[in-house]
């Protein structure tokens, strides 16, 4: 797991790294700095290029085996500072590297995940997907970070309450996105 917060270089160092290593031309501080343009989610398509996009989850799945157990996978669902969703998508190997990652509520910057259309049987958040590999980049924002702050709290999560669950029809789920917070509320 690269974790920018965690390297001594500046990012003028990372990114030229980065160029370097993925085989991109990198020749200044400039097209450097270009590689931490900062994109909304509905922006971002898989010809974006050079993108960081500052994300809160909002829901992590457990992860589980496609129906024919071919493939290992887990979906984590997030959204950008304008509450706009996106899936991204761990594979195999890549689940127990992020495990760790990913915290409920928890804001990141995400960098060069691979953005591809949905898959049929996936999460329908946004326009496209993204792919969380060996190449993409991953920084925690917290509130002792300093340069960052983190997201507030979703203003868009359905609530229900305990109560109100046996009230739900078996094999319905609540809302159109999995987000929910289950609220023990008094009940007059």
């Amino acid at each position: 797991m690269r974790r920018r917060s965690k390297m001594k270089k500046s990012n003028y160092e990372l990114m030229v790294g980065l160029c370097n290593f993925l085989h991109l031309p990198c020749n200044n501080e400039t097209e450097a700095n270009t590689m931490d343009q900062r994109l909304p989610v509905d922006t971002i398509t898989p010809e974006t290029t050079d993108w960081t996009c500052k994300i809160q989850v909002v829901n992590k799945f457990r992860p589980r085996k496609s129906s024919d157990s071919s493939v290992h996978f887990q979906t984590i669902l997030m959204q950008d500072e304008s509450e706009q969703q996106v899936s991204i998508i761990l594979y195999g190997d890549d689940i127990p590297k992020y495990e760790n990652l990913f915290g409920l509520f928890e804001t990141y910057l995400v960098s060069c995940a691979k953005v591809r259309e949905p898959r049929s049987y996936s999460i329908q958040a946004a326009t496209y997907g993204w792919v969380a590999d060996r190449y993409t980049i991953i920084e925690a924002v917290t509130n002792n970070n300093g340069s960052e702050a983190p997201l507030s709290a979703p203003t868009k999560l359905d609530t229900l309450s305990f109560s109100a669950i046996e009230e739900q029809r078996p094999g319905v789920e609540f809302g159109k996105y999995p987000s929910y917070i289950l609220a023990s509320f008094p009940v007059n």
